[in-house]
């Protein structure tokens, strides 16, 4: 070969290397993962796209197809990380896409799978099976985590599920970062107070409350939960102004109205407790609870009557409560009925088994 044909040679050799690295054709590693990934052989795509990203660092093709390579042996940290390596090369909107995609199905999958797993667990009563359940939930709503960080809900169960398998520091440290990323949202916040009430921690779970109810004071849910600790702290004042204020806005919500009538009750303001009481009963006449304290509350404002005859129709309702015939037997006591106040005795002795 002469000089001039050697160097021409070379300069075409130089010019299809430089096209291959503009125009986007796959290099020969790239090609021999794409063949390895399409005949199930995992663990050679992995090796040769690692080898494609050590040899061609900013070419985000080599990143896809290892991330793809990880997917495939469900490596799920390993592939969002090079995955995320990829997206920050300007991938072609394909790539970009089909990125998007898998991690919406990893999340999609693991979060259903976890809240399924979450809900049956609960409701196991062998607890080495609970564990084990417990235990794939962990794991599912970690692989959610990682594929969508920005979905609260998966920080919140993760926390309590971690909490519930007696990794208690893990759990809190998840559910404090929650608070931190999403400090900026009273939902959130909410949730996180939550946590924190059903492992007693009232003062936490107070402070968490009190920045949600800062953030949106029109959050129902969150002025709730903050009038029942303050009536807990028997704080009941600072419980009025909430509910007040809330109660003004949702005139029709049954919890809102028991808890202004629960707050009347602990005052020992009974006869605006059966006002707000007899509101509640009549949107909710099937709950036992309910009947149960505005019963009390006919009974300590001295209404006896009307305490009589409200009770006596409660109980063709709530059948199985022992406090209605107790407080029934009661009233009938004060009006002078001395058969039926005897009848009402028997049937809460019943009741209770005595």
């Amino acid at each position: 070969m002469n000089k001039g044909k050697k160097v021409t040679t070379i300069l075409m050799m130089v010019i299809m290397s430089v096209s291959i690295l503009l125009t986007g054709c796959s290099l020969p590693e790239i090609e021999s993962a794409k063949m390895y990934l399409s005949q199930d052989r995992y663990d050679e795509a992995v090796t040769i796209a690692k080898t494609a990203t050590e040899k061609y660092p900013k070419n985000p093709e080599a990143w896809y197809y290892l991330g793809k390579a990880y997917h495939k042996k469900e490596m799920i940290n390993e592939m969002v990380e090079v995955f995320d390596k990829c997206l920050s090369l300007s991938p072609t909107a394909t790539i970009k896409t089909e990125i998007t995609n898998i991690k919406s199905r990893e999340f999609g999958n693991s979060y259903n799978d976890a809240i399924k797993y979450f809900n049956a667990a609960n409701k196991l009563d062998d607890a080495d099976k609970q564990v084990k359940m417990r235990e794939d939930v962990s794991k599912k709503l970690k692989i959610a985590k990682i594929c969508k960080p920005d979905f609260y809900m998966t920080y919140i169960l993760l926390g309590k599920t971690e909490t519930q398998l007696g990794r208690k520091d893990a759990g809190v440290k998840i559910i404090e970062e929650a608070a931190q990323i999403f400090a900026e949202k009273d939902t959130v916040l909410f949730n996180v107070g939550n946590y924190y009430l059903e492992q007693n921690d009232e003062n936490k779970a107070l402070g968490y409350y009190e920045k949600a109810n800062k953030i949106n004071p029109e959050n129902s849910d969150v002025v709730l939960a903050l009038s029942d600790i303050y009536m807990g702290k028997k704080e009941f004042d600072k419980a009025k102004s909430y509910l007040t204020i809330l109660l003004e806005k949702h005139p029709d919500n049954v919890n809102i109205m028991f808890n202004v009538a629960a707050l009347y009750y602990n005052l020992k303001e009974y006869n605006d407790a059966v006002k707000y009481f007899e509101q509640v009963v009549a949107i909710e006449n099937d709950n036992k609870l309910f009947w149960e304290y505005y019963a009390q509350s006919l009974f300590n404002a001295e209404m006896f009557e009307k305490a009589a005859s409200e009770i006596s129709q409660a109980v063709e309702i709530i059948t199985d409560s022992a406090t209605l015939y107790e407080i029934l037997s009661f009233a009938y006591t004060r009006t002078g009925d001395t058969a039926k106040a005897q009848e009402a005795a028997e049937k809460a002795k019943s009741i209770s088994g005595e």
